[in-house]
C-alpha cells in the first residue's frame, strides 16, 4: 500500500501550539508503528480533511478496517480524492468486499494513474476472475457432488425398492403356495368325501337293489301264490260244480228231448257208458248233434 506524506504546513499555521504539538506526537507514534497511539493524539485535534485522512491511515494500519472506511468516506477535499479512494480500495479489498474496492481504485486511476494502484486493481480483477472460476467450479464439483448423491439415493431407494418388492413377491409367492396346499388340502377333503358319499351311496344303492330284488322276490312269490291259489279254487270249484252237475244227473234222468236239443260232452259220455255197464246194458250209441244238422257218417264214433 502505497501510504501519503501529509504537508502539515497549513495545519501548522492554523492550529494551535498545542496542536503542533499532537500532531508531531501523532506521527512519530504512526512512523513508530505505535498505531493506536497515533489514533488517540490524532484524535485530540481539531479535526479537518488532512488529519481524518492520516487518522484513517491509523485505523488502517490497526486493521480497524470499518473505522478506517468511514473516515475515508468523510473526507471532502477535491485534492485528496485521490488518497482517499486509493486508500478506500486497500480498505474495502480487506473487508473482501472486491467489486466496491475496484469501483474505488478505478474511480482513483480516473484521478490519476499510479502504478500501485493499477497492480492492486489488476490483482483484484485476476482475483475475482479466479473467484468467480472458483465459484463456477464450486457450483459444478457441487452439482457433481449432488448428483452424485442424488444417483447414490435413487440406487439405494432403488435397492430398497427392489429388497422390499423381492420379499414382498417371496411374501406372496409363500402366501400363493400355502393358499395352494390349503386349497389342495381342501380338494383332497372334499375328494376324500364326495369317495365317501359315493361308498355310501353304493352301498345304499346296492341295499336298494338287494331289497328291491327282495321285494321282486316276495312278489313273484305272493304272485304264484295267489295263482296257485287261483288255481286251487278254480280246481275246486269246478270240482264242485262237476259234484253238483253230477248229483243233478242222478236226481233228474236225462230226457231224449234234451239230449237232442244240447250235445253232450266226451267226460258226459264215458260217464254215461260207465253208468251203463253198470247196469248190464251194452249197446252203440251215436252222439248227438244238435238240431237240424246233417249227419256226418264220417264223424260217427262207435261206442
Amino acid at each position: 500500500m502505497r501510504f501519503l506524506v501529509v504537508v502539515f504546513l497549513s495545519v501548522v499555521i492554523n492550529a494551535s501550539l498545542l496542536d503542533f504539538k499532537y500532531i508531531k506526537e501523532a506521527n512519530e507514534a504512526y512512523k513508530a508503528g505505535d498505531f493506536n497511539k497515533s489514533i488517540a493524539l490524532f484524535n485530540k485535534i481539531n479535526p479537518s480533511d488532512e488529519q481524518k485522512l492520516n487518522l484513517a491511515n491509523s485505523y488502517y494500519k490497526a486493521k480497524q478496517y470499518k473505522k478506517a472506511l468511514e473516515l475515508y468516506k468523510s473526507v471532502q477535499k477535491k485534492e485528496l480524492e485521490f488518497e482517499k479512494y486509493a486508500n478506500m480500495g486497500n480498505t474495502l479489498a480487506h473487508l473482501k468486499k472486491i467489486d466496491e474496492a475496484i469501483k474505488a481504485y478505478e474511480k482513483a486511476l480516473k484521478i490519476k494513474e499510479d502504478k500501485d494502484v493499477r497492480f492492486n486493481l489488476e490483482l483484484l480483477k485476476k482475483l475475482k476472475r479466479k473467484q468467480k472460476k472458483n465459484q463456477q467450479n464450486k457450483k459444478n464439483q457441487n452439482k457433481k457432488n449432488q448428483d452424485k448423491k442424488n444417483k447414490q439415493q435413487n440406487k439405494q431407494q432403488n435397492q430398497n425398492k427392489n429388497q422390499q418388492n423381492n420379499k414382498q413377491n417371496k411374501q406372496q409367492n409363500q402366501q400363493n403356495k400355502n393358499n395352494q396346499q390349503q386349497n389342495k388340502n381342501k380338494s383332497q377333503e372334499q375328494k376324500d368325501k364326495n369317495q365317501k358319499q359315493q361308498q355310501q351311496n353304493n352301498q345304499q344303492n346296492q341295499e336298494q337293489k338287494k331289497q328291491n330284488e327282495q321285494n321282486k322276490n316276495n312278489n313273484q312269490e305272493q304272485k304264484d301264490k295267489n295263482k296257485q291259489a287261483q288255481k286251487q279254487n278254480k280246481t275246486q270249484q269246478k270240482k264242485e260244480q262237476e259234484k253238483k252237475a253230477k248229483g243233478n244227473k242222478q236226481k233228474q234222468p236225462i230226457s231224449q228231448a234234451k239230449l237232442k236239443e244240447e250235445p253232450i260232452s266226451d267226460m258226459e259220455l264215458r260217464k254215461y257208458n260207465k253208468m251203463l255197464d253198470k247196469r248190464g246194458i251194452k249197446t252203440l250209441l251215436l252222439p248227438l248233434s244238435s238240431k237240424g244238422a246233417k249227419k256226418d257218417e264220417k264223424n260217427i264214433n262207435p261206442w
